[in-house]
This record gives C-alpha cells, structure tokens and sequence, in this order.
C-alpha cells in the first residue's frame, strides 16, 4: 500500500478546505476527507501509485461539492493542494416554496402515438433475378 499524505487550501486566501473529497480516479473505493485544518492521509494500492487522484471542495451548507474546481493530480504531486473558487456557483441557501395558481401549471402533451410498422417477409423461394 501506498500512503499519500497532502492539504488541500484555498487558492486566493491559502485557508484550509476541511471536508474536501480526495478519491482515486482508477478505483473510487479509494477515498478519504480532509480534517478541519486540510490535512488527508489516503491509503491506495501500490499498482495506481501513477493514477490520478481527484480533488474537490464545497463551499456550501448542502455540501453539494460544487463551489470549488476540482482538480486532478497524481499522488506524488499531493502534497499541496490548492483549489479555486468555482466563479458560476452561488451559495443562496434554500430556495424559497413557490406557490402556483392551479391554472399556471400545464402538463405537457404526451408525443402522438407511433403507427405499428408490419413487415410482410417476401414469397419464399425468392424469383430468380436476372443477369
């Protein structure tokens, strides 16, 4: 077994990532999560010590993994790790109910039916063709 050990920080301001996700590309039942201060330790057999590694972090209550960009790297390479914030992810919290008036929600229409299509095999022994 292969002992990586690494933190993952944040790339603008160096802060810890706790909870970020380190997992083994080449076999996902290898995988780990780091500590409240960024630290890891992944255990992975010696055969992927040249596989890639994926690192990702939240932002989010929901931990939904998505607000930060998430990094491939190989475990000899693991030993810092930065992450940036994923500019297109909002963390807005939980979304407001909606109510809808009973006649501002339509289904949609079903597709029309598709016709049965018969195949009529030809007449056996087929006709001799022409030369």
């Amino acid at each position: 077994m292969l002992q990586v050990q690494g933190r993952v920080l944040d790339k603008e301001n160096g802060l810890p990532l706790p909870q970020a996700l380190i997992v083994s590309l080449a076999d996902t039942t290898h995988h780990t999560h780091t500590d409240a201060n960024g630290h890891f330790t992944l255990q992975i057999p010696s055969h992927l010590r040249d596989s890639l590694l994926f690192v990702v972090a939240d932002t989010s209550p929901q931990g939904d993994m998505q607000g930060y960009i998430g990094r491939r790297i190989r475990p000899a390479n693991a030993s810092e790790i930065r992450l940036r914030e994923n500019p297109n992810y909002l963390v807005m919290g939980e979304p407001d109910p909606v109510a809808l008036e009973a006649d501002e929600w339509k289904p949609k229409p079903l597709p029309p039916k598709m016709s049965t299509i018969k195949f009529i095999p030809p007449a056996y022994p087929l006709p001799e063709q022409p030369e």
